[in-house]
């Protein structure tokens, strides 16, 4: 054991950051074992955390809550309903109708679906202008342009095998 606190200091004698280390733990360690755990200056001033209670809320608050709920958040600002809005439909497809027509294939988030072509009337969204091969443009009623796309992944090309040129 003392050779290895032989070692130790001459190891910690030759590198200065190790010696100024050593030397804070030392003066740390010293304070720990004359001070303690705290400082004995430190009084506890008997609270304890159990004495600690809640305000009683005052009745009627529930009233003022649905209150300033009907208020807009800014006095400037007039007070908004909040109105139904039927979610747009999301295009599921778009399949070839009869002859050379083309019906696209909506589906709406309560589970309603519907198969229409180009002029067709999308319930509460507006009438279908044109169908193309990967998208859907429609028209609200306040004529509003919307377009829907599908995004497909075609299948990937098999590589032809590769023949490499012979090595010097």
């Amino acid at each position: 054991m003392i050779a290895l606190l032989r070692r130790l200091s001459v190891v910690v004698g030759r590198e200065p950051l190790l010696r100024l280390g050593a030397i804070g733990l030392g003066v740390g360690a010293l304070g720990f074992a004359l001070l303690g755990t705290t400082p004995r200056s430190q009084q506890s001033d008997g609270i304890t955390a159990t004495d600690f209670e809640l305000p009683a809320v005052p009745a009627g608050v529930g009233d003022a809550q649905a209150v300033l709920a009907t208020r807009p958040f800014w006095a400037s600002q007039p007070a908004q309903t909040a109105a139904a809005v039927e979610p747009p439909p999301r295009l599921m497809g778009i399949v070839a109708g009869p002859g050379a027509t083309r019906l696209a294939v909506f589906e709406w988030p309560d589970g309603r679906r519907a198969r229409l072509g180009a002029g067709g009337m999308l319930p509460g969204q507006g009438v279908i202008a044109a169908i193309d091969a990967t998208s859907v443009r429609w028209r609200t009623v306040e004529g509003n342009a919307f377009e829907a796309r599908l995004y497909l992944n075609p299948e990937p090309r098999a590589l032809a095998p590769r023949t490499l040129p012979p090595s010097p």
